[in-house]
Parts: structure tokens; C-alpha cells; sequence
């Protein structure tokens, strides 16, 4: 019993656990690319090509319409009585009702064979497609650049600003030190004020590292699309191995790759 009881406890622990994961670059372009506005423009360009594309496509493909039309009568029999004689005879007689349906199906084709114009057209709509497609890519590609820009611009902050912590803690233990070695005769006054003077510029110092953290923080959070108070945790955790790259093998890549200058 005591172990189902933990259960729940458990269950709790693991999903916040995994809620609080920090945020990897690889995650920050993922939410970029969902829900920045470049990105979303990006995607609303390629669907209005798209639109022209068809469009297009129905200026040369053959087109097929119809029709189905019904139309009914109903003759409704007269509330009056007629008369007449049949020789000498007379006879009473009435209308009775009447219905008739009418039905007229209708089928009707068309196809423009050879028309250079809609051609001319459908041939524009396919490069200005193509172009959007590429322009899309490119845009996509900066934005994950940017972002992982912004991302490692923030790990860069933390780090220096742990690292500015630090130095501002070294410089109060110097201080406090200096003061005991005043106090007994063993430095000057000019020693002690040396010191007042590191520690106050090693405050100010972790200071402007905070600044940057939180000012970072928010460049990131702009550029992926969300305020910076979602955005939690940020992975510094920097474990890249160094690559070696070849000038002109990345000129050649970039000059055969690049849908920026495929769309151009």
C-alpha cells in the first residue's frame, strides 16, 4: 500500500522534471520555425504562389462542367363541377390532378490545346513558385542562424557573469582580508582603499553581466517568438568538438546550395 501511495508522488516528480528541461539551441530553432513572423510570412508566400500556380494550370488543363436541372408541374384538379350533356342526357364530371417531371442532365467540356499565353503564364507560375519554395528555405535558414546566434549569445553571458560572480566574491575575501592586515599594522590605508576600489568594480562588473544575461535573454525570446518569462532554462552546456573547414570547398557548397541564390 505505502508503495502505491508513492506512486502518484513519483509520477508528479518525473513530469516536472521533464517541464523543467532547459532549452537546447536545436529546441530554440524548432519553436522558431513555428511560430516566428519571418517564418510565417515565408509560408504565406508560398501558398500564394501556389494559388497562382493553380490558377494557371487551369488556363491549359481541360475543364469538365454540369448541370442537372429538374423541373416538375402539378396541375391540381378543379373545386368546381362541370356539366354537360351527352344527347339529351346531362352529366356532371371533374378535373382530376396532373403531374409532370421534366429532366434535363447537361455535360459540357473544354480544352485549350495550344494557347502560348496560358502557357507563357503557367511557365512564370512555375519559376515564381520554385523562387517562393527557395526563398522560403533561405528565409528558414536565417532565422536558425540568427537564432542559434542568440542562443549561444545568452550561454556566453551566463558564463561570464558566473564568471564575474566569482571575481566579485574573490574581491570582497581580498577586501576583508586587507581590513584584518590594516587593523593589525601590516599595509597602508592606500592598500585598503585599493582593495574598496576592486571589490566595488568587481560589483559593478557582476552587475552588468546580470544586464546582459537578462537583456540577451530577451533577444532570444524575440526572435523565437515568445515573452522572455517562458522561456525558462536555458542548456549551457557547450560539449561542440572543433571542426576543420576548406575556404574554398565552403565557397563552392555555398555557391551550388544557397536558395537565396537559386531563387535570385
Amino acid at each position: 500500500m505505502a508503495r502505491l501511495s508513492l506512486l502518484p508522488l513519483l509520477l508528479v516528480l518525473t513530469t516536472g522534471r521533464a517541464l523543467a528541461t532547459p532549452m537546447t539551441a536545436d529546441d530554440a530553432v524548432r519553436h522558431a520555425l513555428q511560430h516566428s513572423t519571418q517564418a510565417i510570412q515565408a509560408d504565406a508566400s508560398v501558398l500564394d504562389s501556389k494559388a497562382g500556380l493553380w490558377s494557371a494550370y487551369a488556363g491549359v488543363l481541360p475543364s469538365v462542367s454540369g448541370a442537372w436541372s429538374v423541373s416538375r408541374t402539378k396541375t391540381d384538379p378543379s373545386s368546381d363541377h362541370l356539366y354537360g350533356y351527352s344527347g339529351a342526357t346531362p352529366y356532371e364530371y371533374q378535373l382530376l390532378s396532373s403531374t409532370s417531371t421534366t429532366t434535363s442532365p447537361t455535360v459540357t467540356g473544354r480544352w485549350s490545346i495550344l494557347n502560348l499565353s496560358n502557357l507563357s503564364t503557367l511557365g512564370s507560375a512555375l519559376q515564381q513558385n520554385r523562387a517562393s519554395r527557395l526563398s522560403r528555405q533561405s528565409v528558414r535558414n536565417d532565422i536558425a542562424l540568427a537564432v542559434r546566434s542568440r542562443f549561444y549569445e545568452v550561454v556566453r553571458n551566463i558564463h561570464l557573469a558566473g564568471v564575474a560572480g566569482r571575481a566579485a566574491r574573490l574581491a570582497r575575501d581580498n577586501e576583508r582580508r586587507v581590513q584584518t592586515l590594516f587593523e593589525v599594522g601590516s599595509v597602508s590605508k592606500s592598500d585598503l582603499l585599493k582593495a574598496r576600489v576592486a571589490t566595488g568594480q568587481s560589483v559593478v562588473d557582476s552587475l552588468v553581466s546580470d544586464h546582459l544575461v537578462t537583456s540577451s535573454r530577451i533577444a532570444l525570446a524575440n526572435a523565437i517568438g515568445m515573452s522572455e518569462d517562458k522561456l525558462g532554462e536555458v542548456d549551457t552546456t557547450l560539449s561542440d568538438a572543433r571542426h576543420d573547414y576548406d575556404e574554398a570547398t565552403v565557397l563552392t557548397e555555398a555557391r551550388n546550395a544557397r536558395p537565396d541564390l537559386k531563387a535570385a
